[in-house]
């Protein structure tokens, strides 16, 4: 890495020395909220709400993605002098995370209420449900491709996880599982060995992978109490109770999910102040 993008990244993490991971506290703050007021929704409020839920959801991995893009570059230019290409430049980063995050945008606008929201009651809102949903569905399964592509340049870890790290809701087991490998290559960049005495992230990426395979089950009876009866409001008081549950248990997880990936996030930054 050259001197110059040494002290931005320097300077950067001073103001922010979480990068978007303090951001993501945000996000999972107001998604917490969101699942709380689906339980108080009626009517048409419901779509609204689970617009914004959607979005927010959208923006969290976004923010992941971006974490993860930033630091797989840093680590692949940080013993370079000069920077072998444009990745390592704002633009050049810019166009990774536009890549990468094809699948997940494209996954969200397919099944987002957005339009009976944006559209009102007719033709326009059926064409919208029952045609551009479902080429949304199917562009989002082709943007993998080139989402692929792009990180496996970044070097992010297994195939496997990589592909579950590009993957909307999958992609928390996704970056808990590359979180090890990204450790060990901040790892590798040290000089001194002393830095291998902090624990890494695999255990606490591991418990947080349990409690998100907990944190969805209340949700999936949500979803099946709304299939069986018509809408998440309406499915009385066993829905509400499955609500209440799914946020408590993704409060949970949150901090759990957000705690290793602050281990990673610490490692890099005693690198880059080293």
């Amino acid at each position: 890495m050259s001197q110059d993008n040494l002290e931005q990244r320097r300077s950067w993490f001073r103001f922010f020395p979480e990068g978007s991971i303090e951001f993501v506290v945000v996000t999972r703050i107001l998604v917490i909220l969101l699942m709380l007021m689906l339980m108080i929704v009626k009517g048409t409020q419901a779509p609204f709400i689970l617009l914004v839920l959607f979005g927010m959801l959208w923006i969290d991995h976004m923010l992941t993605l971006s974490w993860t893009v930033q630091l797989a570059t840093d680590l692949r230019t940080f013993t370079e002098e000069t920077p072998s290409d444009t990745g390592q430049t704002p633009a050049g980063i810019g166009k990774a995370l536009l890549i990468v995050s094809l699948p997940i945008t494209l996954a969200f606008a397919a099944i987002a209420p957005w339009p009976e929201i944006l559209l009102p009651a007719g033709a326009a809102r059926q064409a919208a449900g029952g045609i551009l949903k479902p080429l949304l569905g199917l562009a989002s399964v082709a943007g993998l491709f080139p989402a692929f592509r792009q990180a496996r340049r970044l070097q992010l870890g297994p195939v496997v996880w990589t592909v579950a790290y590009l993957l909307p809701l999958i992609h928390w087991v996704g970056i808990h599982r590359l979180l090890s490998p990204l450790d060990k290559k901040i790892l590798e960049r040290f000089r001194s060995r002393s830095a291998s005495d902090e624990s890494g992230p695999r255990t606490v990426a591991a418990a947080a992978d349990v409690l998100w395979i907990i944190s969805v089950l209340p949700w999936l009876v949500a979803a099946m109490l709304a299939l069986s009866r018509g809408s998440l409001a309406s499915s009385g008081t066993a829905g509400q109770l499955t609500c209440v549950c799914g946020a408590m248990l993704f409060g949970v997880y949150s901090i759990v999910d957000l705690a290793a990936m602050e281990k990673v996030q610490r490692r890099f930054l005693r690198l880059i102040r080293s």
